[in-house]
């Protein structure tokens, strides 16, 4: 399956709201309730993805030559890794009710 495929079998699972857009901006689902592009007057999922194309970080990969370790201190908790699962909700509500 080539990724056009996967694209245009993704639009028939999506649901009304969302396009399966080859970037999600939300500027094809801008201000459309519910959908990623809907949030306050329908233009925050395009700044937000306009701004994190502004961002580049660049990585030294040269280092002191010890453990390096993952751990992570945050608001008096400890993280044993630097990453986070972001809440997803009403699935079925902004895509389809293909997917529970």
């Amino acid at each position: 399956m080539t990724y056009q495929e996967a694209q245009a079998a993704a639009r028939l699972c999506i649901g009304e709201k969302c396009h399966a857009c080859p970037v999600c901006n939300g500027r094809a689902c801008k201000n459309t309730v519910p959908g990623p592009g809907a949030k306050g007057v329908g233009d925050v999922a395009i700044r937000n993805y306009d701004k994190w194309q502004e961002i580049r970080v660049n990585m030294d990969t040269l280092c002191e030559n010890r453990p390096i370790g993952t751990s992570l201190e945050l608001f008096g908790q400890t993280f044993r890794y630097p990453f986070f699962a972001g809440p997803v909700g009403a699935v079925q509500l902004h895509y389809s009710d293909k997917y529970p």
